[in-house]
């Protein structure tokens, strides 16, 4: 998957998307959100605002490629990436800046659909690869291969919506 058609596929589904997925991945968004303002005073980058959901909540918005942020390295207390892993060209690549960006020791919070555990899911997801591909992201998309590819340790994972 590559820019273009993450662009054309936000373009064609972002209305659609808010009303089907915006209450399916509230619960999600919400506990994160919890997570990563957990003192008062942090500075918080959400990369990948996707759709603009979280918009109302933000106090400045800077477009640009989640793969090279032009911010300066340790800006951020904690950065938050809400259902962007699976949906950016290089997850590696996107990894690496979060971790840039963040402070030592600060918190990177990252809440995204990977390939589920369970084996009849897991078969599901691999038989409807291709379609999730064309409207925009990776169903076939294994949490181990990622934290190895990424090089991002978790401390913590736990389900946060009804797909896991």
């Amino acid at each position: 998957m590559d820019l273009r058609d993450t662009i054309r596929t936000y373009r064609l589904f972002s209305g659609s998307y808010d009303v089907v997925f915006g209450p399916v991945f509230h619960p999600g968004r919400k506990e994160a959100v919890r997570v990563a303002n957990d003192r008062p005073g942090q500075r918080i980058l959400e990369v990948g605002v996707g759709t603009g959901l979280s918009l109302p909540h933000v106090d400045a918005l800077h477009v640009m490629d989640a793969e090279h942020l032009d911010f300066d390295d340790n800006s951020f207390d904690a950065v938050l990436a809400l259902y962007v892993a699976s949906v950016v060209p290089s997850p590696a690549r996107f990894a690496a800046e979060m971790r840039r960006v963040c402070i030592p020791g600060g918190t990177i919070v990252l809440v995204n659909h990977f390939t589920s555990e369970n084996w009849a899911l897991r078969w599901m997801e691999k038989r409807l690869a291709h379609l999730a591909r064309h409207i925009g992201f990776h169903a076939d998309f294994p949490l181990d291969t990622f934290l190895h590819d990424s090089e991002l340790t978790a401390r913590e994972i736990r389900p946060s919506n009804l797909f896991g």
